[in-house]
């Protein structure tokens, strides 16, 4: 059976801020970025409890699991189990206030 990637909007969003990011210091590293979220995406997608569960105590960010991008140990991936696969809701630097962001923006559609 396929596994799924959904991606939000938010998390299209992230990326493509990294990327730039990156890419303005690194063009090569700013590929390889996103080709370890993308790898890391499809693993998660096959094994999606592997990610550790996100203490929260917003009803509505109960189940979002966060895991480590490899290579880019200060990128996490904050997703959602669904059948068959996984929802990517953010991919955030470990240096934001990852708590204040998550809990105090508004649901996306």
């Amino acid at each position: 059976m396929t596994s799924v990637v959904i991606k939000k909007p938010r998390a299209e969003k992230d990326l493509r801020a990294h990327y730039t990011y990156i890419g303005d210091r690194n063009p090569d590293a700013a590929e390889r970025f996103l080709d370890a979220a993308e790898d890391a995406f499809v693993r998660l997608s096959r094994f999606p409890l592997m990610g550790r569960l996100w203490d929260s105590p917003s009803p509505r960010l109960a189940g979002i699991r966060f895991w480590t991008i490899p290579k880019f140990k200060n990128y996490r991936i904050f997703y959602r189990p669904i059948e068959n696969g996984i929802e990517v809701l953010h991919v955030l630097h470990a240096a934001r206030d990852i708590r204040r962001l998550l809990e105090s923006e508004e649901p996306e559609e």
